[in-house]
């Protein structure tokens, strides 16, 4: 069965909260036992630093497979945007065209 997920959540950084907090705040995993970090990394995206880190997923009450999932991390002027792509580990690879192809569409304002 092949699933593949792609969510976009753009969300102004809460009251009081500087870019670099909302950052830390966002790439933080450390609540889920069921994401472990394979890859971290920086990237540019529409000429802004991003975060991209990559897991694996084996949650059995969601998914029937073990999953990877790249999330990508922007915060520019009071926003934080997130990217996720969720592929099962053996399709992942295939699809990672597409998901670059998304994420170059994008431009961050």
């Amino acid at each position: 069965m092949m699933l593949l997920f792609f969510r976009i959540t753009i969300a102004p950084n809460p009251q009081g909260m500087s870019d670099q907090e909302a950052l830390n705040a966002a790439v933080d995993t450390s609540s889920d036992p069921t994401w472990h970090q394979i890859s971290n990394k920086t990237i540019i995206m529409d000429n802004s630093t991003a975060f991209l880190n990559t897991f694996t997923v084996d949650d059995p009450t969601d998914f029937t497979e073990n999953m990877i999932l790249e999330q990508i991390n922007v915060v520019k002027k009071g926003n934080t945007y997130t990217f996720m792509f969720l592929a099962p580990v053996n399709e992942f690879s295939n699809n990672q065209a597409n998901f670059n192809t998304i994420i170059n569409s994008f431009k961050i304002q």
